[in-house]
């Protein structure tokens, strides 16, 4: 479980710097598969928030360009941190 738990961080950690290079970028396309591995990961590990906010930008990601970008991207690193915080509890 800790080793999984590793992963989700690890693999949470690089999908939020490929995010936030998308967005640099205006790369709808790279948003998408991004987010959508976003919400594979956190569904696989029951972060529903998460998900569900990956899955609102994966389903319309010209709304991060409506927003503030770094707003979008914030949110997502809440909810990532709230939801290993969570996970990290039910581990130890």
């Amino acid at each position: 479980v800790k080793r999984l738990f590793g992963r989700f961080q690890e693999d949470m950690a690089k999908r939020l710097n490929e995010l936030e290079q998308a967005i640099a970028q205006k790369d709808v396309e790279q948003i998408r598969k991004t987010t959508h591995a976003i919400c594979g990961i956190a569904s696989a590990f029951g972060a529903t928030g998460l998900e569900r906010h990956a899955r609102q930008l994966h389903n319309q990601p010209e709304q991060i360009f409506a927003m503030l970008e770094s707003d979008a991207l914030d949110t997502l690193k809440t909810l990532s941190s709230a939801s290993e915080s969570k996970l990290a509890a039910l581990i130890n």
